[in-house]
Order: C-alpha cells, then structure tokens, then sequence
C-alpha cells in the first residue's frame, strides 16, 4: 500500500486520516461550527485547509 487517505464527515466534525506506506501519518479531527447544519461548500473549505496547513498532498488515484 502507498498511501491512503480517508474523510469523514459527521454532523459536528471532520475527522481525517492520512498512511503513508502503511504507517499513520496524520490523524485530524476539527469540529465544525455550531449552528445549522453544514453544507457542502462549508465542508470542503474546512477539508482543504485542514489538508493544506498539514501539507497533505494526495492525487484522487491514492492507492
């Protein structure tokens, strides 16, 4: 296995975790904010930074 990555997307956080040749890398769990429920737009903007502040880089080919 190369690498991995996997999202989840709940109703109050996102939780992300990245493997790297078998071996965990990063594990991130960020709580969206309250209110009303999150929609599509609010997520992907939080998915992107959080990837990008951690320097996470995965073609949509990850195997």
């Amino acid at each position: 296995m190369k690498n991995c990555l996997g999202i989840e997307i709940g109703n109050y956080r996102i939780k992300i975790a990245y493997m790297e040749k078998g071996v965990l890398k990063e594990c991130i769990s960020e709580r969206i904010e309250e209110g009303a429920k999150p929609d599509a737009r609010l997520c992907a903007e939080t998915i992107r930074d959080l990837l990008a502040q951690k320097m996470i880089r995965c073609n949509a080919g990850c195997s």
